[in-house]
């Protein structure tokens, strides 16, 4: 059975102090805090910036509930700091319940980023 991959991008995308909802906007700020998605599959995160300079950081987090009714969780984050050569790739998680994946700038100045949420389908 051959396996797709399914995107969801965005490309110069800048990411201010509040936290930026991915997943649900496309790179908008999330209004009212960070809303959930429910399409079940296997994804990670794609990061990308080569704006960043000595100083910068930034934090990405990804959301999921543990089961339905509960409420959403932070189930793993990272920071990404100073000048970046490489793309950043979060490892594939199961998500579906009620997920979202966020990028918050917590220094310095706004930077362009590019990223992208893969899913794996078959």
């Amino acid at each position: 059975m051959p396996t797709n991959l399914t995107f969801r991008t965005g490309n110069a995308v800048s990411i201010s102090g509040a936290e930026t909802s991915l997943a649900v906007n496309g790179g908008s700020t999330a209004s009212g805090g960070v809303q959930t998605l429910t399409n079940k599959g296997v994804y990670c995160l794609v990061l990308s910036s080569t704006a960043m300079v000595k100083g910068d950081e930034y934090r990405w987090r990804v959301y999921e509930k543990p089961s339905t009714g509960a409420g959403q969780r932070l189930i793993m984050s990272g920071t990404i700091s100073d000048a970046q050569s490489e793309a950043i790739f979060t490892p594939h998680l199961m998500l579906g319940i009620g997920w979202n994946m966020t990028l918050q700038r917590t220094s310095t100045s706004s930077r362009a980023w590019n990223w992208t949420i893969r899913q794996v389908s078959t």
